[in-house]
């Protein structure tokens, strides 16, 4: 099994980069459990039913793995096992899929998280009291920032960064709404600062730094 991920990840380099390290993360966790050395043939339904029930006793960062994290983790090896089954190491049917091509396994609903709120929302609702410690950093990890806290955040950061590039990491996504691949990736050619006009000269200023 350890072998097929290995080919499978091999000929994925094409992919985006968070793509395919996630596949990466996904696949340690599946040789660790199921054991890179079992034959792949030898895989079934109760191999991976088992390899479940132990991922939802584990934690990460203080909490019970969830389903929807299992699930994704079962979705690369269902993409693992496709692609062995088209390069002939097996010749049945991925063991997570019923003949109808549905999944097995019914997995749960993840909670809905809570809504966006600002800062002063959050605080009145912490004031209230009754909240456990997972549930403050839960809403604190919903918090909408408004333009005085973004600008707070900005000067922090430009004040206390160690090193230039961390700067514009900040503030090119928050004014254009890239992704950090996108951002990681930016050249200074990808960019006309001269037409882009002066009112934003400090900002692009950071950014060409950076860059």
């Amino acid at each position: 099994f350890g072998s097929v991920c290995g080919e499978y990840l091999s000929e994925q380099q094409h992919k985006q980069a968070t793509t395919l390290h996630g596949e990466q993360v996904h696949t340690r966790h599946l040789k660790r459990i199921i054991r890179a050395g079992t034959p792949i043939d030898c895989i079934d339904f109760s191999t991976l039913n088992k390899y479940r029930r132990r991922r939802q006793k584990q934690h990460y960062r203080g909490r019970l793995i969830s389903d929807g994290t299992i699930k994704k983790e079962f979705v690369t090896f269902r993409q693992i096992w496709n692609w062995a089954k088209q390069n002939g190491y097996v010749d049945s049917r991925c063991p997570l899929l019923d003949d109808n091509g549905g999944w097995r396994l019914r997995f749960e609903k993840s909670s809905e998280k809570e809504k966006f709120k600002t800062w002063e929302q959050i605080e009145r609702r912490i004031y209230r009291g009754g909240l456990s410690e997972d549930e403050i950093r839960e809403l604190w990890n919903g918090v909408f920032p408004d333009q005085t806290r973004v600008h707070e955040l900005f000067e922090h950061v430009e004040n206390n960064a160690r090193y230039a590039f961390i700067y514009p990491l900040f503030v090119f996504p928050a004014y254009t709404g890239a992704r950090r691949i996108e951002v990681l990736r930016s050249e200074i050619e990808d960019f006309d600062f001269t037409a882009l006009g002066a009112d934003h000269h400090h900002v692009l200023a950071k950014i060409g730094q950076g860059l």
